[in-house]
């Protein structure tokens, strides 16, 4: 069954020198600014916003570092997605869309395996598993627009009702 799994993952998904943990970190990965102009700036102007978290850690934290992940990866996209749509126009406000579950994950029973085989958890972290979690199902460690070009925006600008403070 790993055979599969690893299968699954592109050969760049594979790094020689990964870090013990990168916090949740969000990368605008592609801006699609509005197609014409008009009244309203903001209507058609989106993004792909990638965000996303690991750890080579203790197993028995797979679970709970995932969905620590999941919240971090949404807030710091939110964020990135705000920023965005500000600066097509001041009176734009972000909609991000929000996933209920990471895009690419590793399951429990696969963190270890995943953690020595695949992505090599170096032996001074906190562990082997490799607890993972991505808005876009798309790579581990790289951000290649290529990679994400088949896939929808997940950042949305609209026109605020009233004027921000």
């Amino acid at each position: 069954m790993l055979g599969v799994f690893l299968f699954l993952i592109s050969p760049p998904a594979i790094a020689d020198d990964i870090l013990c943990e990168r916090v949740p970190t969000a990368v605008v990965i592609e801006k699609i600014p509005p197609k014409a102009k008009s009244d309203n700036p903001c209507a058609s102007a989106s993004a792909k916003i990638q965000a996303s978290a690991y750890e080579c850690g203790n197993p028995n934290d797979v679970h709970v570092k995932t969905e620590e992940y999941l919240r971090a990866d949404i807030h710091d996209a939110e964020r990135k997605c705000e920023e965005f749509c500000k600066e097509i126009a001041p009176s734009c406000k972000a909609v991000l869309t929000k996933p209920t579950e990471c895009a690419l994950s590793i399951p429990s029973s696969k963190a270890i395996a995943v953690g020595r085989e695949v992505v090599k958890c170096p032996k001074h972290c906190k562990g082997q598993a490799f607890m993972y979690c991505s808005l876009y199902h798309a790579n581990f460690f790289s951000y290649d627009k290529e990679l994400f070009k088949d896939l929808s925006p997940n950042c949305h600008c609209e026109k605020r009702e009233t004027p921000q403070e």
